[in-house]
């Protein structure tokens, strides 16, 4: 078959081409930011091109054609090219990567591109996880830490995944008043079933929970957060529904505002390319219609308290006002002061974010 002889024609030039592709895209996250399905296609295409056109106009004419170079010239040349490469090399990392390409903002911001989140969200603690130094298990649970009773102030259990770990530097700091406990687990919605999730620590986490320490301890209220999805309403309900059972308050967290590649980088480019508008491009509309079903179940089904990130932080003025010098998209906060990105990934929020929003909660009259 023709066509697939012709990939095989060209599979060096293909070979040559496509990690580098593949690398660059992976790197570059504005140009990543579509679906894995349609990145995917895309490698291939653009793969497909380059290793054709370097076949047809680089590989062919210096193999066979009138470019060929003799054994001495070609060593000479490979040679001088190789040390020429290993220069540069040395050079950029000497520089550390040509920071002047970036204004001074966005280099402030370069750190949250790896930020360290473990002290924030007390993993490996109260945030149990496969990033878990023993392995993925419960036991790497401190209940004694996590769930420490205070008689003097009201009881509040922070339960959840990772988007409810997020919400604890804020819950800390402002709501002083309140003890705040967590049992939060990456990846592990807090269900009273997740056929989903079957890993060993969300299984010990949920049981735990809901077979042990609710029914032998007093709370004064369940704070629930997820990465939710329309297909988690039923069990969530379902949950709700057993909590108040057994006279627990249940305040819901809605989904947060999300965006399709990590904010700490876009707003890097942002910054670099003087474009504020393409802050917007890149924010997920799919958890914002999550948000205004999940709303709206909550309050008119459920009947129980929900606390709507978007409402909260799109719509007060609190948190527009701490913007007013500092590049903003839409009614929405990229920024949780200045200099210091809203989210350190596309949907978890730095420290400062954290508190940002737990001071809208506070402002709102939210909690306790």
């Amino acid at each position: 078959m023709r066509p697939v002889a012709f990939v095989g024609l060209i599979s060096y030039s293909l070979y040559l081409w496509h990690w580098p592709i593949i690398a660059f895209l992976e790197q570059n996250y504005i140009l990543s930011s579509g679906s894995s399905s349609q990145l995917k296609l895309s490698v291939v295409k653009v793969s497909m091109i380059a290793g054709t056109l370097s076949w047809r106009f680089v590989e062919t004419p210096f193999r066979t054609g009138r470019f060929r170079p003799g054994r001495r010239a070609l060593f000479r040349v490979t040679g001088a090219a190789a040390a020429l490469v290993a220069i540069f090399g040395v050079f950029t990392l000497a520089s550390e990567g040509f920071p002047s390409r970036f204004p001074s903002g966005a280099l402030a911001l370069a750190r949250y591109t790896d930020f360290d989140f473990a002290q924030a969200v007390r993993k490996n603690v109260c945030f149990i996880g496969p990033f878990a130094t023993s392995g993925t298990t419960f036991a790497d649970f401190n209940k004694a830490a996590c769930l420490a009773e205070d008689p003097t102030r009201k009881h509040y259990l922070l339960i959840g995944d990772s988007v409810a770990a997020h919400l604890y530097p804020g819950l800390l700091a402002v709501f002083t008043e309140l003890n705040v406990s967590q049992a939060t687990s990456a990846g592990c919605k807090a269900l009273l079933t997740d056929p989903k999730n079957r890993r060993d620590y969300c299984v010990g986490m949920q049981k735990y929970i809901f077979g042990d320490y609710l029914p032998r301890h007093h709370v004064d209220a369940i704070l629930i957060s997820g990465l939710w999805a329309e297909a988690d309403f039923p069990e969530l309900g379902r949950t709700i529904v057993w909590l108040q059972q057994r006279g627990i308050e249940t305040i819901l967290f809605g989904p947060v505002t999300e965006f399709n590649v990590p904010l700490p980088r876009l707003l890097m480019l942002s910054l670099r390319d003087r474009n504020v508008a393409m802050i917007d491009r890149y924010r997920s509309i799919v958890a914002w219609q999550t948000d205004q079903k999940l709303s709206e179940i909550a309050r008119n089904q459920w009947k129980i308290r929900y606390i709507s990130t978007y409402e909260n932080l799109c719509a007060s003025p609190q948190t527009r006002a701490a913007q007013d010098s500092l590049p903003t998209t839409s009614n929405c906060p990229v920024y949780a002061a200045p200099s210091v990105p809203l989210f350190y990934d596309d949907h978890h929020f730095t420290p400062d974010g954290s508190i940002l929003f737990a001071k809208t909660m506070r402002k709102r009259e939210q909690l306790p």
